[in-house]
């Protein structure tokens, strides 16, 4: 982080576009490549010591690392996706506001534009820039990540293990009534590998578990969780099946499909569930509260996707969604206007396509290729369509998953350098006013969201002609990325 701040040219930047510079310059994929560095070097150590460990303990070699670190790196993708990732937007913003305060601090102070770079270049060079915060950053992901690895180490161990909290018996450790959260209390708390720790009244995985814990109860957390082989009532090791192997398989292969070509429309509601269900479109679905109508037409759409090998992990009605269509967590989340009467997204449709012959540009690239006959112009082809432009958004993130390394390092070159050229590039057209897919993709201020949109977008104009992505650099990229998808 101090490294990447001292490449930033401060003497660009002035006393009015402080904020707009820093926004700019301080990249988020920094942070990514931060956390997951960490999470890297200590978990996967620790998830070392812990497997050899349960080895001596059961006197045999069932633990193997090379199985721990696919499951681990796999969820630790998957966490600093989920919450964690705006675990990361945040610190990247609170880190913003701390630089944003040393410059303007500055500039009041009546310093020149070169005074002010002159000063923050040597203060980022010294000992004292961002020590304390950055400590209790280590302090608190170095925690989650080593009890991290310990507790997904065990699950491959073959055995039926226990967890024991053990917290530091000092004053500095939390407890009551100084603290509301007591860890003090907690050192010696036994429970099953599957189950939490009741810490305080929240459910904990593990020590410094930021998924379920609260700020006040992982924070600058220094406990951890011992490994212990639960044993029958004669002394003898459990095991999880007959083999000694674990009981569920540790990495779920990417589904296969068999073409189907038929649909058949549903006559219920719970039929419409079944049918996702039992042709395997979802792993969960939950229809209830939008029409029949709808609901087939979201089916017909997932048949069409799981042809092609493409499914969402789950698909759900959600009252408080705005939007006709989101996506969340690989899930399809359908919103409150998906079950407008027909005629009244017609005229929605028909409204963006009259102010498309006005000289405004289009909504969005549904409507756009509605307009220019590449789709029919009906309410069930524009939800198809957007559910299209959902699963641009699932394939995405598989390559992001990539560039992270979650799929080997065979495809993780391959996808950062296509990602990080995707990104800059977005990035320069959207700030200079260049060309973009639709007005939709231009409406977010945030560059990664911007960003995303953008590929969204895009990716549903150039599957049905190339030619409509009028920007050739953008165009040569996304020729690029069925290939680079392929190999996941």
């Amino acid at each position: 982080m101090k490294e990447h701040t001292a490449k930033i040219p401060f003497e660009r930047s002035n006393q009015y576009n402080v904020i707009a510079f820093l926004e700019m310059y301080v990249d988020k994929s920094v942070f990514e490549n931060m956390y997951l560095e960490i999470y890297k070097e200590v978990g996967l150590k620790h998830g070392r010591r812990v497997g050899a460990y349960i080895n001596r303990q059961i006197k045999q070699k069932d633990f193997s690392f090379g199985t721990f670190a696919d499951l681990f790196l796999a969820d630790v993708q998957k966490m600093l996706l989920g919450q964690g990732g705006s675990k990361i937007v945040t610190v990247r913003q609170n880190y913003i506001d701390f630089l944003m305060e040393l410059i303007t601090k500055q500039y009041n102070e009546g310093k020149t534009t070169t005074e002010v770079t002159d000063a923050i270049y040597k203060y980022i060079r010294s000992r004292e820039f961002y020590r304390w915060q950055g400590m209790r950053i280590a302090r608190t992901e170095t925690t989650t990540a080593s009890n991290f690895a310990a507790v997904r180490a065990s699950t491959v161990s073959g055995v039926v293990m226990e967890k024991v909290w053990v917290s530091a018996q000092d004053s500095r450790t939390r407890r009551i009534p100084e603290d509301k959260f007591d860890h003090y209390s907690m050192n010696g708390e036994v429970v099953l590998l599957n189950e939490s720790f009741n810490v305080s009244g929240e459910q904990l995985e593990y020590p410094g578990d930021q998924q379920n814990g609260s700020a006040g109860n992982i924070i600058n957390c220094r406990c951890t969780v011992a490994q212990r082989v639960k044993r029958d009532a004669d002394g003898n090791i459990i095991r999880t099946n007959t083999t000694g192997r674990p009981s569920t398989p540790i990495s779920t292969p990417q589904p296969t499909f068999a073409p189907r070509n038929t649909f058949v429309p549903a006559k219920t509601i719970g039929d419409a569930e079944k049918y996702a269900l039992e042709n395997k479109f979802l792993e969960s679905v939950n229809y209830k509260g939008i029409s029949l109508n709808r609901a087939n037409t979201i089916n017909k759409k997932l048949l069409k996707l799981s042809n092609q090998g493409l499914k969402f992990k789950g698909a759900r009605f959600d009252k408080n969604q705005d939007q006709v269509f989101g996506f969340k967590d690989n899930e399809l989340i359908i919103g409150n206007q998906i079950n407008f009467k027909d005629e009244t997204i017609s005229k929605i449709i028909e409204n963006q396509i009259q102010q498309s012959y006005k000289g405004i540009r289009y909504y969005n690239s549904s409507v756009e290729l509605m307009h220019m006959g590449y789709e029919k112009k009906s309410v069930d082809n524009f939800i198809e369509l957007l559910i299209e432009h959902e699963m641009n958004h699932y394939k995405q993130i598989q390559v992001y998953y990539a560039k992270l390394g979650g799929w080997g390092k065979e495809t993780q070159k391959i996808a950062k350098k296509w990602y990080n050229t995707w990104a800059k590039e977005v990035a320069k057209r959207h700030r200079q006013d260049g060309w973009i897919p639709s007005r939709y993709s231009e409406i977010y201020v945030n560059d990664d969201i911007t960003e995303k949109e953008w590929f969204a977008e895009a990716m549903l104009l150039y599957k049905r002609n190339p030619e409509l992505i009028k920007d050739k650099t953008i165009r040569k990229l996304l020729e690029q990325f069925e290939p680079i998808y392929k190999l996941l």
